[in-house]
């Protein structure tokens, strides 16, 4: 029996498990943080009252207070798992998306090798020339692009490239914390070998996968320059700050 290899969707869906979690006792650390406002409030009268009820008061308060910093402890650990989890996902979908343009190379050079066959009985046939489309022979024998519309093949590389881009994005944003803005970043990072121009061109839409568009687009936690955890872009919904400011690391990772 063969072993099942863990996929990117199953990261992410663990990863959405613990933000659940982390969302639900957010709620609790608000809710607690809510309550001591208001037993701090209650409390001046109470203690002017009774000055005997000072002791008991605070001793009902400050178990709010432990409460609070427990939700929101507790709170960011699941933040911190779902971030593990996010990671692991970019870096299975890397692998996934590999996979996937090697099939389309694959499927490439299928194409062209058929192509290849018939245009040689076709010269063998009819005593001409004949090559592809998008590409026309030189003098010197060598056939060089031209534009008239591409191949099969030749969309079915470009489409692999493209995917390929997409993995490799997701390996330089785990690298890095950011995103890459060009084919040169990739080559410089990763020892990729795309081609680039002399002018460098911002990598587009299509060369950034969903999920690592949700990631560095704030609807998922983003990482720091040294890949590690940083803050969340904007405010989440569903987020609280800690209830006590002066030791609040609530919104980070």
């Amino acid at each position: 029996m063969g072993i099942t290899k863990r996929t990117s969707a199953e990261a992410v869906k663990d990863a959405r498990g613990h933000e659940a979690k982390a969302a639900e006792l957010e709620v609790k650390a608000t809710d607690s943080a809510t309550t001591i406002e208001r037993m701090e409030a209650e409390s001046v009268d109470a203690i002017v009252a009774d000055p005997r009820q000072a002791e008991k008061i605070d001793a009902e308060i400050t178990a709010q207070w432990r409460m609070a910093r427990a939700f929101t402890a507790k709170a960011d650990q699941h933040r911190s798992k779902a971030t593990e989890f996010y990671r692991e996902a970019l870096d299975l979908e890397a692998t996934e998306l590999h996979r996937e343009a090697d099939k389309l190379d694959k499927q490439a050079e299928q194409h062209t090798a058929r192509v290849d066959d018939l245009l040689t009985k076709l010269r063998e046939l009819d005593g001409l020339e004949y090559g592809p489309r998008d590409r026309v022979k030189t003098d010197g024998g060598d056939w060089v692009a031209q534009n008239l519309g591409a191949s099969v093949a030749t969309k079915l590389r470009n489409d692999a490239e493209t995917i390929r881009i997409k993995a490799d994005n997701n390996r330089f944003f785990l690298a890095t914390g950011k995103r890459a803005f060009g084919k040169q970043d990739l080559n410089a990072e990763l020892g990729s070998k795309y081609s680039v121009t002399v002018m460098p061109m911002h990598l587009q839409a299509h060369h950034v996968s969903e999920l690592l568009g949700r990631v560095t687009a704030g609807t998922t936690p983003r990482f720091d320059d040294t890949g590690g955890v940083s803050a969340w872009d904007g405010e989440m919904e569903g987020t609280t700050p800690d209830p006590e400011p002066e030791s609040s690391t609530h919104g980070r990772l």
